[in-house]
């Protein structure tokens, strides 16, 4: 059982949409068992991913749909939020004697 999702990978539409109808033929117990108006329906949209969707690629994730959107959620609330960075008042400067360096013997003194 593999319990992590895989990360993400660019994946042609026409892969994923395939992958997408066997999950869910497999889950519903095959084209069979469909409805007239479904079977028309699911080879539609197989003709029609074949016919545009070969050029085009997404990036995707090896999640389920839930699991994709707990994700997507996650990643909304990460950019969502907002680190506030406290005020600082800078650092006074002293006056430092330049002409000391030249008469140092060691970075000690």
């Amino acid at each position: 059982v593999d319990f992590y999702g895989k990360s993400f990978n660019k994946c042609a539409v026409s892969d994923i949409v395939k992958n997408s109808r066997h999950f869910h033929l497999k889950r519903t117990g095959g084209k069979a068992k469909l409805h007239t108006e479904m079977k028309s329906i699911v080879t539609a949209i197989k003709d029609r991913v074949a016919r545009y969707g070969d050029d085009f690629s997404v990036v995707a994730s090896g999640c389920d749909e839930e699991c994709e959107r707990e994700l997507e959620m996650e990643m909304e609330r990460e950019e969502e939020q907002e680190i506030g960075i406290p005020s600082m008042d800078p650092v006074l400067e002293k006056p430092w004697n330049f002409k000391s360096i030249f008469s140092c013997k060691s970075p000690k003194k």
